[in-house]
């Protein structure tokens, strides 16, 4: 089953950065930077299978509401730290990803954001297989 811990420890991230760095005036919407595809690309993890970190392996212990569950509380926390980017400046609240590259606070949410769709269809995929 999908274990969705994996993505905590991303929000865990943004949201330390936030409460770590003083909240400067936002840049203007249109010089946020959020798109993440070109540093992915340039990262080279795309199309990539990557091996998951040993803690985020799933234990296959979690039914298929429970693992809906642990994602829309995820998804909760997720829209929580999306409200507060909006509010201050992003850009330079970088943090590095485990896989060698940085991404800045709104790219990190981007990220989290196709993370967690990659999760939705792993779960659509196991529940029509257990029909």
């Amino acid at each position: 089953m999908v274990n969705f811990l994996d993505i905590v420890p991303f929000m865990d991230q943004v949201r330390q950065m936030l409460e770590k760095e003083p909240a400067l005036p936002s840049e203007p919407w249109d010089e946020k930077l959020t798109d993440v595809s070109e540093v992915l690309q340039n990262s080279g993890i795309i199309g990539k299978k990557i091996e998951a970190p040993k803690a985020a392996v799933p234990s296959g212990t979690l039914s298929y509401e429970e693992a809906m569950d642990k994602l829309n509380q995820v998804r909760d926390r997720t829209k929580e730290i999306i409200a507060r980017l909006a509010e201050r400046n992003t850009n330079d609240l970088r943090y590095p990803h485990p896989f060698g590259f940085e991404m800045n606070a709104n790219q990190w949410a981007h990220f989290i954001a196709i993370h967690e769709t990659l999760h939705i269809r792993q779960l659509g995929r196991l529940r029509e297989a257990n029909k």
